[in-house]
């Protein structure tokens, strides 16, 4: 059942409980495979949903505050969805050059392997729908 608490008290709770979920965060290993990555195809929706899930997992561990790289996910995810030959192509060659740009923008040289665990993945997505363009027109 819900309960009512004073704006005061959920503050002092959010204090206290954000740099705990951080440090835990950060001591807990990242679970992603670059074999299980390159061994799927990404030409599909499923294949577009299971990358999208990889990115999330790896940008959350290392910036879960930061909303910019989520607003690019949806992004990513919205055009698989809404569109389909020459057209997603298109968008997804422009989504995912600006998530791109976000991401190196946020990379250091403690998270760079794993943040290029995500470009690989936002490459395969980007080139996925390009050979599927052009093999569909062959």
């Amino acid at each position: 059942m819900a309960t009512v608490i004073s704006i005061q008290e959920f503050r002092r709770r959010t204090v206290l409980i954000a740099p705990a979920t951080e440090a835990a965060r950060k001591k807990s290993p990242l679970r992603v495979c670059k074999d299980e990555i390159w061994a799927h195809d990404f030409s599909g929706l499923t294949g577009v949903v299971f990358g999208a899930m990889r990115i999330r997992e790896i940008l959350d561990h290392h910036f879960p505050l930061q909303e910019e790289w989520k607003h690019h996910l949806l992004c990513v995810l919205d055009i698989c969805q809404q569109t389909e030959g020459r057209e997603r192509a298109k968008a997804l060659a422009e989504t995912i050059f600006d998530f791109k740009s976000c991401i190196y923008e946020l990379t250091t040289p403690e998270n760079a392997k794993d943040l290029a665990l995500a470009v690989l993945v936002l490459e395969l997505i980007e080139r996925s729908a390009a050979l599927r363009l052009h093999g569909s027109r062959a």
